[in-house]
């Protein structure tokens, strides 16, 4: 059950980066120095979406190839709660 609740965690930020990457927001009544700082926040976002998912991603295939399916639950479970609070 940890583990569905672990991907569903990551899916979830995921989609919200992605929503607001390509969400159809019209910036145009917003001043021009209102515009730059949503833009650098959604780009840190993405990116930190994207180190997230390369790190579980090889934390998970490394589990799998040396334990199996345990280490792989270990890594959700309990390695892995603690990097989106980072």
């Amino acid at each position: 059950m940890r583990v569905v609740k672990s991907f569903a965690l990551i899916a979830v930020m995921g989609l919200f980066v992605w929503m607001n990457a390509t969400s159809p927001r019209a910036y145009s009544d917003e001043p021009q120095g209102q515009k730059e700082p949503v833009d650098a926040a959604l780009r840190q976002a993405r990116r930190l979406a994207d180190e997230l998912l390369e790190r579980v991603r090889g934390l998970l295939m490394a589990e799998l190839e040396k334990g199996g399916y345990e280490g792989a639950v270990r890594v959700c479970s309990e390695i892995e709660q603690e990097g989106p609070r980072e």
